[in-house]
């Protein structure tokens, strides 16, 4: 599994924050979308047309439960009525690229999270939060061949 790393500095984003869990999120994280796609045709302070994401957060382990919030970067003053907002700080990135169907991405984030990090001396940063990041190349007019990013927030493992 090809893996670049990355440096990102703290963003604000504005979006559509939904509860959701890992039994569920195959349906709520793509109406998040649906529903923060109309906002994306009016605002005016996006600061990067070609970013979006789809940022995971507050997990709860006992539950099963974690947030996930369809949105894109503002500029730090920026009040974006309708939407939540969210402060992502800086962070180390391990950027894991999925070339698939959209449906087979609990497939990326299983090589990812069983395969790669065991075995791959960093851990999850839980100071950060994990995204995935729909730029340029997302283009799904072909299902079966979208193109994203994954970006887990990661620290080099304590021997």
């Amino acid at each position: 599994m090809f893996v670049k790393f990355q440096k990102r500095e703290s963003f604000k984003v504005a979006g559509i924050n939904v509860k959701t869990s890992m039994k569920t999120a195959s349906v709520d994280c793509p109406s998040a979308w649906d529903k923060f796609n109309p906002f994306c045709q009016s605002m005016e302070n996006l600061k990067n047309k070609n970013e979006y994401f789809g940022i995971c957060n507050a997990y709860n382990q006992k539950e099963g439960t974690f947030s996930y919030m369809a949105c894109t970067t503002v500029n730090e003053n920026d009040d974006v009525k309708g939407l939540d907002t969210l402060k992502i700080p800086a962070a180390n990135y391990a950027v894991f690229k999925h070339q698939g169907a959209l449906c087979d991405i609990s497939k990326t984030y299983d090589e990812i999270f069983q395969k790669w990090m065991p075995s791959s001396g960093y851990m999850y940063d839980p100071n950060g939060n994990d995204f995935e990041l729909y730029n340029e190349e997302f283009d799904c007019k072909e299902e079966k061949n979208c193109i994203l990013y994954i970006c887990i927030p990661v620290v080099k493992a304590s021997k």
